[in-house]
């Protein structure tokens, strides 16, 4: 015989059925599919003894996720060494936006109200006139005052 054990003739080897002429010779004569046969025991015996205990090993089961798990002391430093960061990138922003306020604003001259320089009579009146309008700006297709397209497009930058 030329090939190895199958799957099916392992599982009977294992269970100690016996085999065809040439699967047992062959097993006989090859290290790799005795191994194999040993192997497959092995975990069967395992698992009968775990399950004739009842309770799985913990421990052993807590180790494995540990062992997956990255390191929590260098997570730990990690998570020092970002800490001290963040202030410093916050504080760097509100320095660069404070600097862009400053340099990029435009002039501002600040004006007296009491000189007279605000027309404070005509900003009454547009803020009245802005408040009465009860149209919602954005709307004006739907409104009902609106009847036709030359109204709708005068009025459109309401």
């Amino acid at each position: 015989m030329t090939s190895h054990l199958d799957e099916r003739e392992i599982s009977a080897a294992v269970a100690g059925l016996s085999l065809a002429d040439g699967s047992g010779e062959h097993l006989e004569s090859c290290l790799e599919c005795r191994r194999l046969v040993a192997d497959l025991a092995q975990l069967i015996g395992r698992r009968r003894v775990e399950q004739a205990t009842g309770e799985p090993d913990w421990e052993a089961a807590r180790a494995a996720v540990l062992a997956r798990l990255p390191d929590l002391e260098d997570a730990r430093l990690e998570a020092r060494r970002l800490r001290w960061w963040r202030p410093l990138a916050a504080a760097a922003a509100v320095i660069v936006a404070a600097a862009a306020v400053v340099l990029l604003a435009p002039d501002r001259v600040a004006v007296d109200p009491t000189e007279g320089g605000i027309p404070v009579e005509e900003i009454l009146a547009e803020v009245d006139a802005v408040l009465a309008d009860d149209s919602i700006p954005g709307f004006e297709l739907i409104d009902p005052g609106l009847e036709t397209l030359s109204g709708v497009v005068a009025n459109g930058s309401s």
